[in-house]
């Protein structure tokens, strides 16, 4: 990859890098407020005869785009990495076989294979974000095991011997607090305590809302079991406006000349 990159220019570009972006609400959050933000997900990818998918992290030249944009990024400036969480849910534990004390899962399935190789490298994205001075938020629905994986909590303690236990910080929220038609618990890491402002306390009152939603639905199996589905409701909650409004606000960055 050094061979690769030899000639390359790099600049100051970023205050913003948005990973796994999917919509890149967010993104655009931060582009509507002056801000430059970079996304990257493997939806962007432009079609061709290419040898990889650069825009996987699973792929070297994917991996190799997410060091480029990061090393292009100001310092002080703000990764939001909202990883795949599907291997990762209580949903998925019947194929996944993931546990908080096995948080590895089945090798044997490619999917968790493909989920751990993801991580691992995320995990090394983020040592890479706070090595430059940047700030990384690592989010996940309240069910995944993600935080439990090794390579996570691996960086978790590097940043803990280093620089002391606050220097990684954990919140959760309810995304109902945010305009979401669901409560939908998430999690949150970040090597800032800025982080711990998306709590919201306590969510009360949520049955009683007559929008009150499902996202989910059962299903049965072709072998007969019951499975589980996402509804049309799952979307909307992905990141509601208000959570991206807080969210700018509480990682303040000025806005680029």
């Amino acid at each position: 990859m050094c061979t690769w990159m030899e000639g390359y220019a790099f600049g100051e570009v970023y205050d913003w890098v948005e990973l796994y972006a999917g919509r890149a609400l967010a993104t655009q959050a931060v582009r509507l407020k002056g801000q430059r933000g970079a996304r990257l997900d493997i939806l962007y990818a432009e079609k061709g005869n290419h040898k990889s998918n650069y825009m996987d992290i699973n792929s070297p030249s994917g991996l190799a785009l997410c060091i480029i944009t990061i090393l292009q990024c100001k310092r002080s400036f703000l990764a939001w990495v909202a990883i795949k969480c599907s291997s990762w849910s209580s949903m998925n534990v019947g194929t996944s076989s993931r546990f908080a004390c096995s948080s590895v899962g089945n090798i044997l399935m490619p999917s968790v294979v493909e989920a751990n190789q993801m991580l691992e490298r995320t995990c090394l994205l983020l040592l890479l974000i706070t090595s430059v001075g940047g700030c990384w938020c690592l989010e996940q629905p309240g069910g995944s095991v993600l935080q439990f994986y090794p390579s996570f909590r691996y960086v978790i303690t590097m940043h803990a011997m280093n620089a002391g236990v606050s220097s990684v910080a954990r919140t959760s929220w309810w995304m109902a607090l945010y305009g979401s038609v669901t409560p939908k618990r998430h999690y949150c890491y970040s090597n800032s305590m800025s982080v711990s402002q998306l709590d919201r306390g306590v969510l009360s009152g949520w049955k009683t809302r007559p929008e009150n939603a499902t996202t989910k639905r059962t299903v049965c199996k072709t072998t007969g079991k019951k499975g589980y589905t996402a509804t049309r409701n799952l979307r909307p909650t992905e990141h509601p406006d208000l959570l991206l409004r807080f969210l700018i606000n509480s990682f303040a960055v000025p806005p680029s000349n």
